[in-house]
């Protein structure tokens, strides 16, 4: 039971440890005011995308995933942009 407490204790620190480091990432502060969205969460998204200012354009971090923006529109009906996996 030690060890789990120990454990316990080091995630807990850990956790502290990324807060901080990610509230210093420019832009991150509002990524985690999205419901949902936590450091870990956010730190992720960093660690896989990189430096966001190198994007121009939202498209250009939905291409290298295989997905694309899609709208299912037709006539006068225009419906909403969903995210569809590339074919």
């Amino acid at each position: 039971m030690e060890q789990y407490d120990r454990y316990h204790q080091q995630l807990n620190r850990l956790d502290t440890e990324l807060e901080t480091v990610v509230e210093t990432i420019p832009g991150a502060q509002q990524m985690m005011g999205i419901d949902g969205l936590g450091a870990v969460t956010v730190a992720l998204f960093l660690t896989k995308v990189g430096d966001l200012s190198r994007y121009s354009h939202p498209q250009q971090l939905v291409n290298p995933a295989g997905l694309s923006l899609r709208e299912y529109s037709f006539g006068k009906y225009k419906g909403q942009t969903r995210i569809a996996k590339r074919e």
